[in-house]
């Protein structure tokens, strides 16, 4: 009965450390949760600014892409209106040298 009881304290114990022990890595675990909540919301809005900066940097392509046309365009233009003027003034140059003739 002597052996009984000294069974039935380390068994209480042992019970009571094994509770302790549960409680302290529920803590630990607890911490280690809120520590990969605050890890992930970084990396979350990290990831948020690098998408803004991707978005903004190609936008500034597409304008400059918009920009570029619209030079080559205007350019194109302005070419087919001087063949344009060319080609009136080699007309009238024509019209010029058969009226000489005639005359």
């Amino acid at each position: 009965t002597q052996a009984q009881y000294t069974f039935i304290t380390n068994f209480i114990v042992t019970f009571q450390k094994l509770k302790k022990k549960q409680k302290i890595n529920q803590l630990i675990l607890r911490k280690n949760e809120r520590k990969y909540e605050i890890v992930r919301n970084q990396q979350q809005k990290q990831k948020v600014k690098i998408n803004k900066q991707i978005n903004h940097f190609n936008q500034e392509r597409k304008t400059k892409k918009q920009i570029q046309q619209q030079y080559k365009t205007a350019f194109l233009l302005q070419l087919i209106f001087l063949n344009k003027q060319k080609i009136t003034i080699q007309t009238n140059k024509l019209f010029l040298q058969k009226i000489k003739c005639q005359i």
